[in-house]
């Protein structure tokens, strides 16, 4: 998917929107990057639904939510140069490796909505269901998420 970017003051990348086409070929060939962006979005999206009286009780958010705006994937593809630099691996699948070898038994796309959750400070780990200390496999930032 080639795309014009740019950097901001703070350093972060913008980018040109995304055909909602691009964006549901990412959940195909970019798994993790989706669950990154998807993540939070679900969460916001949520939220903001909520705010109109609806109630998602005992439902699935995430599967529930629609796919992410242009804006929550350049919000992810930060959150993912971050992480690579970070933890000094080349790809996302690098560190979906490292969290496998630890215990991690879950698809990449839920891995990356665990990270992109983790990253924006929601509650949320890649390895709620791993040992202590596990989760100090892979360094993660903080960024905060507004769409």
């Amino acid at each position: 998917m080639p795309r014009k970017s740019h950097r901001d003051r703070q350093g972060f990348h913008h980018h040109v929107d995304y055909t909602k086409k691009q964006i549901a070929e990412l959940q195909s060939n970019d798994p993790i990057l989706f669950g990154i962006a998807k993540g939070p979005w679900s969460l916001q999206w949520a939220d903001m639904e909520e705010e109109k009286g609806r109630s998602f009780s005992g439902q699935d958010i995430y599967e529930l939510a629609p796919n992410p705006p242009s804006d929550a994937v350049a919000w992810a593809e930060d959150i993912a140069a971050q992480l690579k630099r970070l933890n000094m691996v080349r790809s996302l699948h690098e560190l979906f490796l490292i969290a496998q070898n630890r215990g991690y038994d879950k698809d990449e796309e839920t891995f990356g909505m665990y990270l992109g959750c983790q990253a924006a400070g929601h509650g949320i780990s890649w390895a709620d269901d791993l040992q202590p200390g596990d989760d100090r496999a892979i360094e993660l930032p903080y960024r905060e998420f507004y769409v």
